[in-house]
Formats: structure tokens, C-alpha cells, sequence
């Protein structure tokens, strides 16, 4: 373990900025300590779920109700954040802040889950990090009027680097025919196939945020309209929104749990017609 010169007191509060997450936030260093601050409690809300979701189904097992907690929503009052990224920015910019990291997607924003407490004005905060994760590793090409002329670097360089032409000019001309080679022979390659038999590489289609939690992409809406019809689409979405909010379960893929459900909804319609159909075949399985 580290030691330092210095003999620090213990539980000291902390708050760890990091240069992505404020480079993610268009240089609000605000808004990036909010961010590292929800990415902490997210993190400790995953671990909480973890354990609370052995715990409900041990419970269950022995046909009792799973009462724990599952949900990733995490709730500050003002004064919590204040105090959270150490007091260094006050409330008029925390919530300035607030609305940029909710414009961006990485989070967003509720109000007491439980419809007993529609009085509790507290703000309940979710970390979307599959966003966070996308924007941090696929990130905007940055714009190409800042980027450097390559042909006035080079010439540049090569001012600089003038009495070391001639050293190296036999090596360079080995290298460019080399280059020159492997070029011409890549091309004769590539020219032996048909450019339709080439797969391209589609462009990953970013998916919008319906409602609160559910999130698809254009295409798998469109198809879901096809398929289902529009309104009870948004029946659906409603639907699975209602479940995520309520238990804080997660899906890999909403348009294929929408899918799913609409599959379950129609076997149980022509098993038993008779039967009155759970509403959307959501459960607690």
C-alpha cells in the first residue's frame, strides 16, 4: 500500500475527477464530478442489487415476498450534491450541470417511484452507463478544420530534418518501392473481386430513449409498428418502462423483450381464449 508524507486524517470525503469525464462534458468540470459522483453510487447501488436480488429469491423459495430493493435509482437532495463534489460549485451551476448530463443522455430523472409518496419533490437520479460507456469509446470525429495539413507538417519536417536527407535517401528509396509493391499488389488483389461481393460495415444505429428507460432504434420501432400495429407498440413500451422503473430490472435488448412478450401475449390468446390474458405478459419471472 502507498504511504505518504503526510499523516491525513481518516474518513476524509472525496471526489475523483477524471480528464474523459470532463472532456465527455464539454469541459464542464462540474458536470464531470456530478458525472464521476453518479458513476460511484451507481456502482454501489449494482453491488446492493446484486445482493438484494440472492435475497428476494431466497425468500420466494420459501414463498415469501422478495421486499428488497433491485432498483438502480439513486436519490440527492441539493444540499447531498452540494456536499457530494465537495462543496466546489453551488446549486444555480450544479442544476445547470444537471440539465447538460441529462441532455446528453447519461442520465436521467424521476420522481419517488413508490405513487404513495407523489408529496416527496426529491429528484431521482438513473445513470444510464451503457450511454456513458458509448460516448467514452465511440466518440465524435472531431471537426476536420482543426486538423493539422499533413503536407505542411511534412515539409516543415523535412526543412528541419535537412542534413539528414541525404544520409537516408538510399533508405527512403527502399522503403518507397517496398510500399510502392505491397500497394500494387494489394490493388491487384482486391481488383479480382466484385465490389458487390465486398460486405460494408453498417454504421452502429444509435437508439432513442421512449419514456424513461426503453430504448430502441428507429428500424426496431418501425418493425414493431409493422408487427404489432402503432398503438399497441406504445402499449408495450409503456409496459416495459412501468417494469424497469418499478423492479430495476435490465434487458440486453427491449426490442426483443417487447418481441417476446407479444409472442407470450399471443400463445396464451389461442391456448386459452377464454382465459383472461395478463396484460402484456410481464411477470415476475
Amino acid at each position: 500500500m502507498r504511504t505518504s508524507c503526510i499523516i491525513e486524517p481518516q474518513n476524509q470525503p472525496l471526489i475523483v475527477l477524471k480528464q474523459w469525464q470532463v472532456d465527455l462534458c464539454d469541459g464542464d468540470k462540474c458536470a464531470g464530478l456530478l458525472l464521476s459522483f453518479f458513476i460511484y453510487w451507481h456502482d454501489i447501488k449494482l453491488k446492493m442489487r446484486r445482493k438484494n436480488e440472492q435475497a428476494n429469491q431466497i425468500a420466494e423459495a420459501h414463498g415469501d415476498e422478495g421486499v428488497q430493493d433491485t432498483s438502480l435509482l439513486q436519490f440527492h437532495t441539493e444540499e447531498e450534491l452540494e456536499r457530494g463534489i465537495m462543496g466546489l460549485f453551488k446549486r444555480t451551476k450544479i442544476n445547470q450541470s444537471i440539465r447538460l448530463l441529462e441532455k446528453k443522455g447519461f442520465i436521467s430523472i424521476h420522481s419517488n417511484p413508490n405513487p404513495k409518496y407523489t408529496f416527496d419533490r426529491t429528484r431521482y437520479f438513473l445513470l444510464h452507463d451503457d450511454v456513458v460507456n458509448e460516448h467514452l469509446h465511440f466518440p465524435i470525429v472531431a471537426d476536420p478544420s482543426k486538423s493539422v495539413d499533413r503536407s505542411t507538417a511534412e515539409s516543415s519536417r523535412s526543412t528541419e530534418n535537412g542534413s539528414r536527407s541525404t544520409e537516408n535517401e538510399g533508405t527512403i528509396t527502399k522503403t518507397t518501392s517496398l510500399i510502392s509493391s505491397l500497394t500494387s499488389s494489394s490493388n491487384n488483389v482486391a481488383n479480382k473481386f466484385d465490389d458487390n461481393s465486398t460486405p460494408s460495415k453498417k454504421p452502429k444505429e444509435k437508439k432513442e430513449l421512449y419514456l424513461d428507460f426503453v430504448r430502441l432504434t428507429l428500424s426496431e420501432y418501425e418493425k414493431l409498428a409493422e408487427r404489432l400495429g402503432e398503438e399497441k407498440t406504445k402499449d408495450y413500451i409503456e409496459s416495459l418502462n412501468n417494469y424497469i422503473g418499478s423492479k430495476g430490472r435490465r434487458y440486453k435488448s427491449h426490442y426483443h423483450t417487447i418481441l417476446a412478450w407479444s409472442r407470450k401475449d399471443e400463445t396464451q390468446l389461442k391456448e386459452e381464449p377464454a382465459r383472461k390474458i395478463r396484460f402484456m405478459g410481464v411477470d415476475d419471472g
